[in-house]
C-alpha cells in the first residue's frame, strides 16, 4: 500500500480536469508528508476552504458555518462570510449549519490548528478566512452541482482546498 505522500509526489507531474490547476493539500497520518509546508509558503493563500463529511446529523446537502470565526488553541482563525454567502447564493441548494451541529462536528474541527499553524508559517494567520463546508448524503447528481460551483474558487491560485476523509480520531 502507497503512503499518500508517495501518490501526491507521483501526481504533482499529471496534469488532468481534476489535478491541474487545483491548489489542493492532504494531511497525512503523524503529520509528515501530505501537503506540508511547502504547499503554503511563497503563495498567496487568501481562503482556506474546509469540506468535512457530517457525522452527527444527516441532511443531503452541503451546509455552511453560520459562525464569524473558529477559536484553535493557536489562535482564530476568521470564518470568511463573504464568500459563504456568494456560495449560497448560487442556487445549488447549499444549507447553513445550526451552531450545535457545527460545534458538535469533528470533521473540519480537527483540521484547524493545523490550518492555523501553516498559515501562521506563512505569514496568513491574520489575515487568511477559512470557508467551512459540510457535506451531507448528498448522492452523484448533487456532487456535480456542487462540484460546479466550488470549480471556480478551485481554479483560483488564491485558494486552498482542506478536504477532510475523518480516517481517524484523534
Amino acid at each position: 500500500m502507497r503512503d499518500m505522500p508517495t501518490l501526491a509526489r507521483r501526481r504533482r507531474g499529471r496534469t488532468n480536469r481534476w489535478t491541474s490547476p487545483l491548489r489542493t493539500w492532504i494531511p497525512s497520518p503523524g503529520g509528515g508528508g501530505g501537503g506540508g509546508r511547502g504547499s503554503w509558503r511563497g503563495l498567496r493563500r487568501k481562503r482556506v476552504f474546509i469540506l468535512g463529511p457530517s457525522h452527527h446529523v444527516y441532511f443531503d446537502h452541503c451546509a455552511l458555518s453560520e459562525f464569524e470565526y473558529y477559536a484553535t488553541p493557536l489562535g482564530n482563525l476568521a470564518v470568511d462570510r463573504e464568500t459563504l454567502l456568494e456560495i449560497e447564493g448560487c442556487g445549488e441548494k447549499f444549507g447553513w449549519m445550526h451552531a450545535e451541529t457545527d460545534e458538535g462536528e469533528h470533521s473540519i474541527e480537527m483540521h484547524l490548528p493545523y490550518i492555523y499553524k501553516m498559515l501562521d508559517l506563512a505569514g496568513k494567520a491574520d489575515s487568511a478566512k477559512v470557508v467551512p463546508i459540510l457535506v451531507g448524503a448528498i448522492a452523484t447528481q448533487k456532487e456535480k452541482l456542487y462540484g460546479r460551483v466550488l470549480a471556480k474558487y478551485l481554479k483560483d491560485p488564491e485558494n486552498v482546498f482542506v478536504i477532510s476523509s475523518d480516517f481517524c480520531h484523534w
